[in-house]
């Protein structure tokens, strides 16, 4: 784990620990879960309560964008960036009518914008992932990490009910 970096500090709430198996994953080395295991996890309770509330969208959204960027070969990044954002555009236009609730567009931006500001830094983190932790290539983690299909896919999924 300390040759991945841990967990990035710039997460809050939501994809943390997506973000770290990735690293984990391109280092080369293998994440293991036990099944039989019991995790007592407090924040789940609070993201239930939480889940359709627009922050949460926008940490979802916030985070993807910096561990896409940061983790991605250069390649798929081109590739599956744009598409992310654009299906997220779309749910979150879909949040913001079925719940009558403007928010959720704002908030979109305000993840946008907030990627864009830090961009630097996570172009510095990116840096170091490809050149110091990426030992795998993309094609052999679809399937582990986030298959792209199978991610854009699950965006589709829209998030209010």
């Amino acid at each position: 784990m300390r040759k991945s970096e841990g967990f990035d500090g710039d997460f809050f709430l939501l994809r943390d620990e997506v973000d770290l198996c990735w690293r984990i994953w391109l280092h080369g080395f293998k994440v293991l879960s036990i099944p039989s295991s019991i995790v007592y996890h407090y924040g789940s309770a609070i993201i239930k309560k939480t889940y359709s509330n627009p922050m949460m969208e926008f940490f979802f959204t916030r985070n993807n964008l910096i561990m896409f960027t940061k983790n991605y070969s250069s390649t798929n990044l081109v590739k599956y960036l744009p598409l992310f954002i654009l299906l997220r555009t779309f749910v979150t236009i879909y949040n913001a009518l079925k719940s009558k609730n403007p928010k959720y567009i704002k908030l979109l931006f305000d993840a946008i914008v907030w990627n864009l500001i830090n961009l630097k830094k996570t172009l510095i983190k990116r840096w170091r992932v490809q050149k110091s932790i990426r030992r795998v290539r993309d094609e052999e983690l679809i399937g582990r990490v986030i298959s792209p299909k199978i991610f854009l896919i699950s965006q589709l999924k829209l998030r209010v009910k």
